[in-house]
């Protein structure tokens, strides 16, 4: 049978000294629920044959249903994916619960700025017709339907890089479109439609990101399960959650007219920081083990750091997909792009002022490494050969990164190629210790997804042929 575990035990004994007895038990597992099938043998020495007794510890009848167990069993095979907990991830249970909190939060707010949203076109008003409601609704659909296209074809490229962050930035974006349509009410009446259609765009933003994004969450979670059996049991969670945030909206919405205008807006300040900080907790409980450039920059750092300290090469650990993923950064913020990775080769020339010499190089490196990296001023170029590994690219940006440092800090290296030379050097000699520390420490090197601007470079040899007559 799919999904149980059979654990076979013998034991041999002795029965008053006048026969011999033997006992085996057959323990079923699925889904936490074991059944045990017991079978003695006894043989008498005499005689010389053997009598069997059998016992089925758990018997299936028409009180099964009524029995803890299975109702244990039941709600298991619902919510958990098979082979929970010793199948999936560590967190995944903590994970469904934050989950579970976001959704009420967001439903009870949603339902608040339904309320003000039928307030705004006019439902209770003298003078409102049915039609100008429609248009206010098929207006502000419009939008969002128009964002949503906008938004896909500008940044849907960029979402397998930062997931973490751009499930937050989902969130956030839900939490501003509903505060929008919370307070349009309070603006001129002019202001409102514009107001609620704007609100409808960035809950539309959030239905692209959190949509590409949970695409992802899902599948690290389906490590030693099914993706489909993860996604049904998310899908139960949803739907129970749904209906509890029915109940709870309903008397919710049922009192709101009654509150104060100040304390509702405690409240509803204070669901949307429960929102937010649920979001946070679940993207902590999430270790993705591939490398994108944060989780990289933060490996090669930790690296170069321990080196500083002292540290034998051979004994270095890099830190692991779990500790990196509870402190690396979840918002997108303003910074200074020091290594520029995958840019066009032209660009490399032209912004690095290369001579034709250092250019010979870039393409032997290229054609060597799957990679070449130069430095342009304060920041580093990094050129990607089409067919280079996953591997090639986080070597390149260690490179890069190392570059870079003493590009800032050492003066007396001078021309840029002694400089990159000097640093090859470094990089060839280092990148064995770097490689074994980051397979051992959990991270697959073979998967990466660095942030680039997105060009392979494909070198092709050129044949000047002169036609004779």
């Amino acid at each position: 049978m799919k999904g149980c575990i059979f654990i076979i035990l013998l034991e041999v004994g002795s029965c008053l000294s006048l026969a011999q007895s033997g006992s085996i038990a057959i323990i079923s597992t699925k889904n936490g629920v074991s059944t045990v099938f017991k079978e003695s043998v006894m043989i008498d020495p005499k005689e010389k044959t053997a009598k069997t007794r059998t016992d089925v510890g758990q018997r299936r009848n028409k009180l099964e249903f009524m029995k803890l167990s299975h109702l244990k069993s039941v709600i298991r095979s619902t919510f958990l994916p098979v082979g929970y907990p010793s199948k999936t991830p560590s967190g995944y249970l903590s994970f469904s619960i934050w989950s579970w909190i976001q959704d009420i939060s967001t439903q009870l707010r949603a339902i608040l700025a339904t309320q003000k949203v039928l307030e705004g076109v006019g439902v209770g008003r003298d003078g409102a017709t049915a039609l100008s409601a429609t248009l206010n609704f098929i207006l502000r659909d419009g939008c969002g339907s128009a964002s949503t296209l906008l938004f896909t074809a500008l940044k849907a490229e960029k979402f397998r890089v930062d997931v973490k962050k751009w499930r937050l930035f989902a969130d956030i974006m839900n939490d501003v479109g509903i505060t929008l349509e919370v307070v349009a009410t309070l603006f001129r009446r002019e202001l409102f439609l514009p107001m609620i259609c704007v609100g409808n765009m960035f809950k539309a933003i959030c239905g692209v990101a959190a949509g590409a994004c949970n695409a992802k969450i899902s599948l690290h979670w389906s490590k030693g399960s099914d993706i489909s059996d993860i996604n049904a049991k998310f899908g139960a969670q949803h739907t129970v959650t749904g209906s509890l945030g029915l109940v709870f909206a309903a008397i919710f919405a049922k009192y709101v007219s009654s509150i104060r205008s100040s304390s509702l807006l405690i409240l509803y300040i204070l669901l949307t920081t429960i929102h937010v900080y649920a979001n946070i907790r679940c993207m902590r409980l999430v270790s993705f083990d591939y490398l994108n450039t944060d989780r990289l920059n933060a490996v090669c750092e930790g690296f170069l750091e321990r080196i500083k300290l002292g540290e034998s090469l051979g004994n270095i650990l890099v830190e692991t997909p779990k500790a990196i993923s509870s402190t690396e950064c979840l918002f997108f913020k303003p910074k200074f792009e020091k290594i520029k990775m995958g840019i066009s080769f032209h660009d490399l020339v032209i912004k690095c002022k290369l001579k034709e010499s250092q250019i010979s190089k870039v393409v032997t490196s290229l054609q060597q490494n799957g990679y070449a990296a130069e430095s342009c001023g304060e920041r580093i170029g990094i050129v990607i050969a089409q067919d280079a590994k996953s591997w090639q690219k986080v070597k390149a940006y260690f490179h890069a990164l190392l570059l870079q440092k003493l590009v800032e800090t050492d003066e007396a290296l001078e021309g840029k190629m002694v400089l990159n030379d000097t640093v090859t050097k470094i990089v060839e000699h280092l990148w064995p210790y770097l490689e074994r520390s980051i397979v051992k420490s959990g991270w697959k090197i073979e998967e990466t997804e660095l942030a680039t601007y997105g060009y392979e470079i494909r070198i092709e040899n050129l044949v000047n042929c002169t036609l004779l007559n």
